[in-house]
């Protein structure tokens, strides 16, 4: 390894937020000149433990080295993967982002890494990382994300069901044919009975995406203006849904409901 790369792998450790933004900047360099080392890769993702919540001033550093991980391009794939395995709650976006930043490349490692994964938290950062990748051809990840909107754990149901909103505002109706649609909106409706208002609140959330986005067919909305008004206890039945959160959702779609017509 180069003596100025092993120089900037030193520098991301030190503790002053001025040198590592310098190595920052000579890492992204190389990036561009189409160097790649998994070393680097690995100090780069160092920088994702940090709490950036704590110390936010070091922020701009953490994301500055997912999009230099991501100028990597497919190279480090395979070593991200593997180091996402040992990162904790406050890297995991950082992983995600990374991921997102690589693009579509990662689309196919991913679903890989996630169809051998055996840990709940592993699959459910999977999940999420999937949904940060910003391209149309993200659509072939439907099938492989939408038996987890059936797993046990909420987690990575959550993952799964916000994901699948995710790929809806990357796609057009043309690019998915109705029937994929439609089973991906009667799974997402089918979790607004799901023990967890966290997982009914995303259901809801990624159904107000393909509202958004102009993709359900004229004759199920008032299926779902009947299960959105009984959230809301607006039934005559009163048998709302007892969490914020869910209502919250279920209110900002009766508007788009009632705006929505299929051309």
């Amino acid at each position: 390894m180069e003596k100025k790369v092993i120089r900037i792998i030193e520098e991301l450790k030190s503790r002053d937020i001025k040198v590592v933004r310098s190595a920052l900047k000579r890492a992204e360099k190389l990036a561009y000149s189409g160097y790649y080392s998994d070393e680097l890769t690995e100090a780069l993702t160092s920088l994702f433990f940090k709490d950036v919540y704590e110390y936010p001033d070091w922020r701009e550093n953490v994301e500055n080295a997912a999009d230099i991980i991501g100028k990597f391009g497919k190279r480090s794939i395979s070593s991200l993967l593997s180091l996402m395995e040992k990162s904790d709650a406050k890297a995991a976006f950082y992983f995600a982002l990374s991921i997102g930043n690589i693009g579509i490349a990662s689309l196919d490692p991913v679903i890989q890494k996630l169809l051998r994964a055996q840990s709940d938290y592993l699959q459910a950062l999977l999940i999420f990382s999937l949904g940060k990748i910003k391209d149309r051809e993200i659509r072939r990840a439907i099938p492989d994300i939408l038996p987890y909107l059936n797993h046990s754990d909420s987690e990575v149901k959550d993952s799964a069901a916000r994901t699948l909103g995710k790929i809806f505002e990357n796609i057009t109706p043309s690019d998915i044919s109705e029937q994929e649609t439609l089973l991906v909106f009667e799974k997402l409706l089918h979790l607004l009975e799901d023990s967890s208002s966290k997982v009914r609140a995303k259901a809801l959330h990624s159904i107000g995406k393909q509202l958004h986005g102009g993709f359900l067919p004229n004759d199920v909305i008032t299926h779902l203006e009947k299960e959105v008004k009984r959230i809301l206890g607006r039934d005559n039945i009163h048998d709302w849904d007892d969490a914020y959160i869910v209502r919250r959702e279920a209110q900002e779609l009766l508007p788009l409901i009632d705006n929505y017509i299929k051309k």
